[in-house]
C-alpha cells in the first residue's frame, strides 16, 4: 500500500516485526521512477519529482517524524532498518541519524549498529564502449534500530 512514511495509518500499531525504508537524502531531487520503492511508498506517479531540497536540519526534522511513525508501527523487539546512500555533501548521515535516535527517540529505539554495504564494481559502457568503474570507497549504509 502506498503511503507517506510519516503517516502509516493503514498499519496497525505494534504490528510490524521489520520496517525497511530508504529515506530521501537532503537536497535530493529525483524522478520518482528512478527509485521505484520510494515512488511506491509515497504513492507518487512516475512523473512526480521527489524534491527534498532541504537543509540538514530540515532532513533531521523529517527523519524525526518518520522514525516516530516507525516506532508506532514496530512491535517491541522489532527492527527498523534505514538504507542511506553515500553522498559526498552529507558524509555523516548515518552517524547523524543514530545521534538523532539517541538524543530524541531513545525511549523508543536502541541503536544496534551501522552496516556498511560496499557498492558492487559495476561496469558501465559509454558511447565509445569505454568502461568505467564505481569508486570502491563509495558505499551505502544500513542503520539498524531495535524497538524497545
Amino acid at each position: 500500500r502506498r503511503a507517506d512514511p510519516r503517516n502509516l495509518k493503514h498499519v496497525e500499531t505494534g504490528s510490524a516485526a521489520l520496517v525497511l525504508t530508504a529515506p530521501l537524502m537532503p537536497s535530493s531531487v529525483l524522478k520518482a521512477s528512478d527509485l521505484w520503492l520510494k515512488h511506491w511508498f509515497l504513492g507518487l506517479n512516475e512523473n512526480t519529482p521527489l524534491d527534498f531540497g532541504g537543509s540538514l536540519d530540515q532532513w533531521c526534522d523529517f527523519m524525526n517524524e518518520v522514525l516516530t511513525e516507525c516506532a508506532r508501527v514496530a512491535k517491541p523487539g522489532g527492527r527498523v532498518v534505514f538504507g542511506l546512500e553515500s553522498h559526498k555533501d552529507w558524509p555523516n548521515l548515518p552517524e547523524t541519524t543514530m545521534q538523532l535516535v539517541n538524543e530524541n527517540l531513545s525511549s523508543f529505539f536502541e541503536t544496534e549498529g551501522l552496516l556498511l554495504c560496499p557498492q558492487p564494481r559495476v561496469q558501465l559502457k559509454d558511447a565509445q564502449k569505454e568502461r568505467m568503474r564505481l569508486r570502491a570507497s563509495e558505499r551505502d549504509v544500513l542503520v539498524v534500530l531495535r524497538r524497545r
